[in-house]
């Protein structure tokens, strides 16, 4: 879950609990307003960070990515990251799933 801004939680939580209880594995991931404002040493270092985890751990596992506002720009990090070295994320993008 790529959560909002400032998200509190006892928010996050509520939808943590919902994935769980249909098995599956919650990773939440937050950006902090610092880390957004300056990117370059902020929210692009934490997409980064999560690509790392996912293509070490998770390669061989559906992923489903739920995006929540900021969030949402986010994921979009972290699509160039992936667009910039797309053979180092080949096998991570045929396991992600999402309408």
């Amino acid at each position: 879950m790529l959560e909002w801004l400032m998200a509190k939680k006892k928010h996050t939580g509520k939808f943590a609990d919902l994935y769980l209880e249909r098995g599956f594995d919650v990773l939440s991931v937050k950006v902090r307003p610092g880390q957004f404002m300056w990117p370059v040493k902020g929210s692009q270092l934490v997409a980064q960070s999560v690509l790392d985890l996912l293509s070490q751990k998770y390669t061989a596992r559906p992923i489903v990515i739920h995006g929540f506002s900021i969030g949402g720009y986010l994921w979009g990090e972290m699509q160039l990251k992936i667009a910039q070295d797309l053979p180092k994320y080949e096998e991570l993008l045929l396991n992600i799933s999402g309408e």
